[in-house]
């Protein structure tokens, strides 16, 4: 196979006020026709900005120092705006990372994937009616296996589950038939079994249409599903490159010995300690529902009856696909939405009918870690307004005092200091995620809803946050409600497991007996997609 992608020597700085940064050093790397390669590596490690860089859209302030870029023979370097028309969307696109960031509300699907359509047409030149952008956008909405596609042409984003919106950036990936797609954390935030899914597309679509892929993952498991070869990156450089299979069960470089130690194991032998126990729960959900009315009369039960209690030190996990409930049960707790039927009982008080000041400091012990770190950090505040932003709400210490709370948080969740002076656009997904939980923690709350707050962290930096909250729970005798779905992160965090599907629990129990002898199919089901991607899956295959 001859080389479409070929990196040579290429270093690329970003200047700061504090001098240039070094982001990418001394990168080499080459990409064959037809094939699949992986680059994983830590938040800020360069993988993200390394393939803007291949598309000519990097970092604002971004320079590059040395080296070269060619696709196809062409130095990317070289190309004006117009050239790059013709290359960027058409040749060359990108799945981005997170497809509610990436959609526009206010249009519908098929409005968006036409949109796209007609870029490409006006840039290479070529014609295209409304009628034939709308044929073609349901043409790509079921070659990435949505069904009724006409249908979802006339939805729109927040219509659809997240491994839909993902299946969407795909079809509007591939619009413009490229030679080279770049997938960016395309299984970030997706359940086990839609992200199974995902992952046999990405295979199915490099056989059926010949692609040549670029992933990036912080999930080895996923890279090694997909991707024969891949790259490890640590600070901007490539440390390890050769078969996936090889560098997974026999990594050479120390970086990538500790990256694969971090991976939780879902088959590990379980760590058996005494969950803890209470004669009064902290938490208790009794007879919880919400339901939603339908445009056509009709009613969505998204929580159905849902009965489970949380002891004072105890870790519960809540596990089960996109749209099973998980996330909208934390906010019916927290009275960010109102339940339609039911009790929360917290710490002995009936919070349901609580509301102004009351309920105000009531949250003041109960605070949420949101799945989405992007969404939830305020652009145009410092990291250092986020986190200090609890303390100006529910107390009265000085600015100084704030301040220095504020230093204390970032060292938890271990960021520099520094931090505090920048905007949420200047870190990584990571990053941002951690300044999440710091502002959660601000408080000292007695309990954390944890709303996936793993999913945009890589396996190192995970292991260290499951730490840093083992220890939190230690230290200020927290309890957690842990929402997750990783079903090896649960199983080695979680003291109990409950199971939801369609709204309802459909098993729940201490972590062991779920997750060794589970008694429903459903449950099954979703540790078999699990084990898929799983530490002991992608070490002991022979091949990708």
């Amino acid at each position: 196979m001859s080389d479409l992608l070929e990196i040579r020597n290429f270093t690329l700085d970003i200047d700061t006020f504090d001098g240039p940064v070094h982001v990418l050093k001394n990168i080499n790397l080459t990409v064959k026709r037809g094939e699949t390669l992986g680059i994983v590596g830590e938040s800020g490690s360069g993988k993200t900005v390394l393939v803007r860089s291949i598309l000519g859209i990097g970092p604002k302030r971004s320079r590059t120092v040395d080296g070269s870029i060619a696709f196809d023979g062409i130095d990317l370097s070289t190309l004006s705006d117009v050239e790059w028309k013709k290359i960027r969307g058409v040749r060359i696109s990108m799945i981005f990372q997170d497809p509610m960031t990436y959609l526009n509300p206010l249009f519908t699907i098929g409005q968006q994937i036409g949109d796209v359509i007609a870029a490409h047409g006006r840039a290479t030149g070529t014609a295209t009616t409304p009628k034939a952008r709308r044929a073609r956008s349901e043409e790509l909405l079921d070659q990435v296996g949505i069904p009724d596609p006409a249908r979802v042409c006339d939805q729109y984003p927040h219509q659809l589950s997240g491994g839909m919106r993902q299946r969407v950036l795909i079809a509007m990936a591939l619009s413009g038939k490229p030679d080279l797609l770049i997938a960016d954390e395309p299984t970030t935030a997706l359940d086990v079994t839609v992200q199974a899914q995902v992952l046999d597309l990405i295979n199915e679509l490099v056989e059926k249409l010949n692609l040549t892929v670029i992933m990036i993952s912080h999930d080895v498991g996923a890279i090694a599903t997909v991707a024969k070869r891949c790259a490890v990156m640590y600070h901007g450089e490539i440390v390890e490159e050769g078969e996936t299979v090889d560098i997974l069960r026999a990594p050479r470089h120390d970086y990538t010995r500790k990256l694969l130690a971090a991976v939780p194991d879902i088959d590990a032998p379980l760590d058996l300690q005494q969950a803890p126990t209470a004669s009064a729960p902290l938490l208790e959900v009794k007879d919880l529902s919400k339901v939603y009315a339908t445009r056509s009369g009709g009613e969505v039960r998204a929580v159905d009856a849902v009965d489970f209690s949380v002891a004072k030190g105890e870790i519960l996990g809540i596990v089960g696909e996109s749209g099973s409930g998980k996330s909208t049960i934390a906010r019916l707790v927290l009275r960010l939405i109102e339940p339609t039927g039911g009790q929360v009982i917290f710490d002995g008080q009936d919070i349901t009918g609580l509301s102004g000041e009351p309920l105000r400091l009531m949250r003041r012990h109960m605070q949420l870690v949101f799945q989405n770190p992007h969404s939830a950090l305020n652009g145009r505040h410092t990291i250092g307004d986020a986190i200090g932003e609890p303390f100006r709400i529910q107390s009265k210490l000085s600015r100084r005092d704030i301040d220095a709370e504020v230093d204390r948080l970032l060292d938890i969740v271990q960021l520099p200091r520094l931090f505090r002076y920048r905007y949420p656009h200047e870190l990584s997904g990571g990053q941002k995620q951690r300044v999440c939980i710091a502002r959660a923690v601000a408080l000292n709350p007695k309990l954390l809803l944890l709303d996936e707050p793993t999913s945009a962290l890589d396996v190192s930096v995970q292991a260290q946050v499951l730490a840093f909250l083992r220890e939190l729970r230690e230290e200020l005798d927290l309890t957690y409600v842990f929402i997750s779905h990783d079903l090896a992160v649960v199983r080695e965090l979680c003291d109990r497991v409950l199971v939801m599907n369609r709204g309802r629990i459909v098993e729940q129990g201490k972590t062991a007996d779920i997750f060794n002898a589970p008694n429903e199919d459903y449950t099954r089901g979703l540790l078999a997609s699990a084990r898929k991607t799983s530490k002991s899956a992608f070490t002991s295959v022979e091949a990708a």
